[in-house]
């Protein structure tokens, strides 16, 4: 054993000595020139402040820096070693217009690297209702319909769910759809007590979602808890609760109040469970979380690691034990950062996304087709996005490797910083009254809306760069296209629907009234919606019996302000949809007339700024080599029969040529729109202005609001 006097000193092997802090922090405010240090730190959507340097110090005091994988806080992951085989389970969503088509592309993906079902149904299923029922824009709207065992048996056929787990996402139809699901198993004679699959109960992020339900929040805890009891003996794999963070993400939330709002909704359910008798353990092993993972690398992969850190406190402190503290984490590439401008930069997003995702330490994963926000995706922009996560694992090599950034600086202060913001926004939850109360209340809502102008406005300044919209935009791209019209689809979906409900009336309406007479004597609900499935009621014949003849709060319909999913580029991609149209009355874009002054190397730098921040509005620049009197320019703008004119060059010409060039383009046309590249003093801004320039053109600027009112003028909008 080596004593105090053996151990090496790495000083010994260095060349040049080890850098202070103190000595790192003069250097860099020798390059800063004047500027402050603090210039260096970055202040997140947060509320965190990121420093430029990481040292050792900055995790000494960190309680949870010595734990390891698979113990203790579990921020390290819930297992101490990480099998290749099962690092983690690629479950790509599958869009198709009919359970039929949905099968038929799980077949091909699970044949070329997905490793789990991932079955997400409708928006007209999700909320309770049959395609013949429901609202027609629910009807294939982000996922398959899905009404029957019938169709249940069409989506799923020739599957293996001994070998391959699944995951669906079922809104408040979640105990139909167990219960189909199992009757499903029954029929085909496969066990179920074996069966891995995620099939949870999320009332609150349902809502959250959609804006109402038609059941109330008392109903669907009892259903909640009679799932529970029911898989705990049946399917004790299988998970009924499930809690998404994702619905808070795409409202525009921050990384801490998407993980605030999902741990505060987990421990309203372990509450109300808690409350109808079930213990803790029976609880918690039922619960899973789904996340999304944004473009802010570092930040996810801190969010997923201090959800499991936080988890496994709250479940603690329940008197839950270290299994029950492990918390499984679905993770979705963010629908908040994807583009219809430039799609393809899509596949380059959500591989950072994925990466984070991976290296968080997500139990499963979806990575969005590249052309997701457009439009059902294909064979194509599936293998792309599938193969996105095949290369993380067999290329990358993230398979093999256990939290791979543990023991970073910058991750694990990170993390810490992450896990309290988080619980300072979860600590006001609670003292709200709970989740639920908080989205009555509207103070959820309040609270991601200021995050989300936030962002919105750093959009509109270009300080959040999406790159294809509001920098570096190509007018020149062919957009997609939509691929598919779903209007003869839903037709005779209908009609086949129609049939089948007139189809073994007596024996299903017997079985539904069974489900009638248990909700008034408490009599355990699955196994009665078991034989309902297989009697062919469908997901709204069901659904309609949980609310029929219901009074009050114990199961009337839930109403509340929803949170509208949105991407974060939609404002940028209305002013250049608004300018395609534009082309297509007009022939052209609409066009700017740049006024370049002298050498190029006097007004490139400037000249392409302008470029750039017209082209985000889908303006064309009207450009040339420059001018090298006031009079050429002049004369050169009004052969050219355009309005709107943006003059570009540098600081010192500007006062020579800007006065006399507005003045001789106001003379000339008193409706000339004359914009100047750059921000001058306000001396010269005022003098400026009253030569006749109108705007000025700057890193500063709103970039938003100058396309859209610059729009208006010329009346493109």
């Amino acid at each position: 054993m080596k004593t105090e006097k053996d151990k090496i000193n790495l000083n010994d092997f260095c060349e040049f000595p080890f850098p202070t802090e103190d000595s790192w922090k003069e250097t860099a405010e020798e390059s800063l020139k004047g500027r402050p240090f603090e210039t260096l730190t970055t202040k997140t959507y947060e509320g965190i402040e990121l420093k430029p340097l990481y040292v050792r110090k900055d995790v000494e005091n960190i309680p949870h820096i010595n734990d390891l994988p698979g113990d203790h806080s579990f921020v390290r992951g819930t297992r101490y070693i990480k099998e290749r085989a099962s690092a983690w389970d690629i479950a790509q969503e599958i869009t198709g217009k009919s359970p039929q088509a949905f099968n038929e592309a799980l077949i091909n993906d699970l044949q070329n690297g997905q490793t789990m079902v991932n079955l997400a149904v409708d928006e007209a299923t999700k909320r309770g209702f049959d395609s013949d029922e429901a609202n027609e824009e629910w009807v294939g709207l982000n996922g398959i319909p899905i009404s029957s065992l019938a169709d249940l048996e069409a989506a799923l056929q020739n599957i293996d769910f001994k070998k391959i787990p699944l995951y669906m996402q079922t809104g408040i139809s979640t105990l139909p759809l167990y219960a189909g699901l199992v009757a499903l198993l029954e029929k085909q004679n496969s066990g179920i007590e074996d069966i891995e699959a995620y099939i949870g109960l999320d009332p609150i992020g349902t809502v959250a979602a959609a804006g109402n339900i038609q059941l109330g929040m008392k109903r669907l805890y009892n259903l909640m808890a009679d799932l529970i009891i029911w898989s705990n003996e049946h399917t004790p794999a299988v998970k009924v609760v499930y809690v998404q963070g994702e619905v808070y993400h795409n409202a525009g939330a921050s990384a801490t109040e998407e993980l605030a709002y999902a741990l505060a909704t987990g421990v309203e359910y372990i509450s109300e469970m808690l409350s109808r008798g079930l213990e803790i353990n029976q609880v918690s092993k039922h619960i899973y979380f789904s996340f999304a993972v944004g473009s802010n690398v570092f930040m996810e992969i801190a969010k997923l690691r201090a959800a499991r850190l936080l988890w496994s406190k709250i479940i603690e402190s329940f008197g839950g034990d270290q299994e029950s503290q492990k918390m499984y984490i679905h993770a979705r590439t963010s629908s908040w950062t994807k583009t219809v401008n430039d799609p393809y930069v899509n596949m380059l997003r959500t591989t950072t996304e994925a990466f984070a995702g991976a290296v968080g330490g997500a139990d499963s994963m979806h990575v969005s087709p590249f052309d997701e926000a457009i439009r059902p995706a294909d064979s194509f922009s599936r293998r792309i996005a599938r193969n996105t996560q095949v290369i993380l694992q067999e290329e990358s090599y993230l398979n093999q490797v256990i939290d791979p950034a543990g023991g970073s600086w910058y991750v694990e202060a990170l993390t810490d910083a992450v896990a309290k913001k988080a619980w300072e926004y979860f600590l006001q939850v609670e003292k709200s009254g709970g989740m639920f109360e908080s989205l009555k209340s509207g103070k959820v809502q309040q609270q991601i809306a200021e995050t989300a102008a936030k962002k919105k406005a750093s959009v509109e300044l270009r300080k959040d760069r999406i790159v294809g919209t509001n920098m570096y935009p190509n007018l020149d791209e062919k957009p997609l296209q939509e691929r598919e019209n779903i209007a003869d689809f839903k037709s005779s979906r209908i009609e086949e629907l129609k049939a089948l409900k007139l189809e073994n009336r007596d024996l299903k309406e017997k079985a539904l009234g069974e489900i009638q007479l248990a909700l008034h004597s408490g009599e355990q609900l699955v196994p009665l919606f078991i034989e309902a499935a297989v009697q062919g009621a469908t997901i709204q014949e069901m659904i309609a019996v949980l609310a029929r003849n219901c009074k009050g709060g114990h199961c009337a319909g839930t109403q509340i302000e929803k949170l509208t999913s949105y991407r974060r580029s939609e404002g940028f991609e209305q002013l250049r949809k608004a300018a395609e149209d534009y082309k297509q009355v007009h022939g052209s874009y609409p066009k700017i007339f740049f006024v370049n002054l002298g050498p190029i190397s006097k007004h490139k730098a400037r000249a392409d700024f302008a470029a750039g921040f017209f082209a985000a509005g889908g303006f064309e620049a009207i450009t040339n080599n420059g001018y090298d009197s006031s009079q050429d320019a002049i004369s050169a703008v009004i052969s050219s029969g355009l309005d709107t004119v943006i003059i570009c060059g540098a600081d010192d010409q500007y006062p020579e040529f800007v006065p006399v060039i507005a003045e001789g383009l106001k003379t000339k046309n008193q409706k000339m729109f004359i914009m100047v590249a750059g921000k001058p003093s306000p001396e010269l801004e005022k003098q400026f202005r009253d030569a006749g320039v109108d705007e000025f053109i700057h890193i500063k600027s709103n970039c938003y609001h100058t396309l859209a009112q610059l729009q208006a003028r010329k009346g493109v909008n």
